[in-house]
């Protein structure tokens, strides 16, 4: 593992998916909004490039796209490992001593939300994860942040983009 950044591994290809599955019948499909918790714009650039992640982490198991989700990693790693240390920063300065089990919480709560989709979705889900594989794999590695951002699904993370007071506010 690189800076936070981990590959799917063809050994852990059952685990991952029962994982992914388990969460999506347990839990309740939605991630939660933090109201009293905003998010600066460097703060949204990495809530928006974990859910990109976490949803081609999902399509790469249930779709069975693991090369081409391990190939994503490998152009991306220095965004992703920035995306996650910026996300840990964002926890720490938020949640203070409870940020690691926060973080922790918020992501399988990404992941779960990602299944949901996956079992909801009308239409190609596969054929339609390729394609979205297709695209990010094209990108020039500075262009990441601009297309998680511009995803579906990039704002459902739960938390408000705040002004810089009240950014400013929250370190308190």
């Amino acid at each position: 593992m690189e800076r936070g950044v981990a590959k799917v591994k063809m050994t852990s290809f059952g685990m991952l998916r029962s994982l992914a599955l388990a969460l999506a019948v347990t839990g309740t499909g939605a991630v939660p909004a933090y109201a009293a918790v905003c998010a600066s714009a460097k703060d949204r650039t990495a809530l928006e490039t974990r859910m990109l992640q976490t949803d081609l982490v999902v399509a790469a198991l249930s779709c069975n796209e693991r090369s081409r989700y391990n190939a994503f990693v490998t152009r991306f790693k220095s965004e992703i490992g920035d995306g996650g240390q910026g996300l840990k920063s964002f926890f720490q300065r938020i949640y203070g001593r409870e940020a690691n089990t926060r973080l922790n919480s918020f992501v399988t709560e990404l992941a779960n939300e990602a299944s949901q989709r996956t079992i909801a979705y009308q239409g190609d889900y596969c054929g339609d994860a390729v394609k979205r594989f297709e695209a990010v794999l094209q990108l020039p590695p500075k262009e990441l942040a601009g297309f998680a951002a511009s995803q579906k699904y990039a704002s459902l993370h739960g938390y408000d983009t705040c002004e810089a007071a009240q950014v400013a506010s929250s370190k308190k």
